[in-house]
């Protein structure tokens, strides 16, 4: 083969993997599908718009969350998981923190890692916050793939992206399966969301 013929293959075969890797619909994604297995398993009513923004999920309590499906694209598979998050007026501050759970053979209470640029004012309320039991116990006892506390001003918001409720696609071989959110872990979903409105009337009580 002549050296043209073989750079011409060789730029080819990069185009094909240039094709293969970029960006575009995953296959075997089902929008919406994992977000209505979530909702059916915390028992609440979803609301899909028709525009592609983020979901709205009522509990059985009344809390209203935002819902948004979270695509983790892997060679040959993917990962959906659900991001839920509700938003709650509080003490003025500014910052973020990610939530997870102290402890490496036991696990312990929640501990939170400040974003760089987080002001004092968060950083003190988000210890206030995290002491408060109603919303310390449910988190510590969740299998978090991410949580996170955001401020922005007077708006709070408590994001949770749980171990349960996800689903794991594969194309080869070809394979779907759900994890559920059931039990202790759909129960510890539902208390961390209520006790996170409990949590932020003793930071502003104080």
């Amino acid at each position: 083969m002549s050296g043209r013929a073989t750079t011409i293959g060789g730029v080819a075969s990069a185009a094909g993997w240039r094709r293969w890797l970029a960006p575009g619909p995953v296959p075997g994604y089902r929008r919406g599908a994992t977000l209505a297995r979530v909702a059916a398993d915390l028992e609440a009513t979803l609301a899909m718009p028709d525009d592609g923004d983020a979901a709205r999920m009522t509990l059985s309590d009344g809390i209203a969350l935002r819902a948004d499906e979270r695509v983790d694209r892997q060679f040959l598979l993917h990962t959906v998981s659900v991001q839920l998050e509700r938003t709650l007026a509080g003490p003025d501050a500014n910052g973020s923190a990610s939530i997870a759970a102290s402890g490496w053979v036991r696990r312990g209470p929640v501990a939170a890692t400040l974003a760089r640029g987080a002001d004092a004012h968060f950083a003190a309320r988000v210890a206030t916050l995290l002491a408060t039991p109603a919303l310390d116990a449910p988190l510590a006892a969740l299998d978090l793939t991410y949580c996170e506390l955001v401020a922005s001003g007077p708006r709070w918001t408590l994001r949770i992206v749980p171990f349960g409720g996800s689903e794991v696609v594969g194309r080869m071989p070809s394979f779907r399966r759900y994890v559920r959110l059931a039990d202790a872990q759909r129960d510890a979903l539902r208390a961390a969301f209520a006790g996170f409105e409990t949590a932020l009337a003793r930071v502003q009580d104080d």
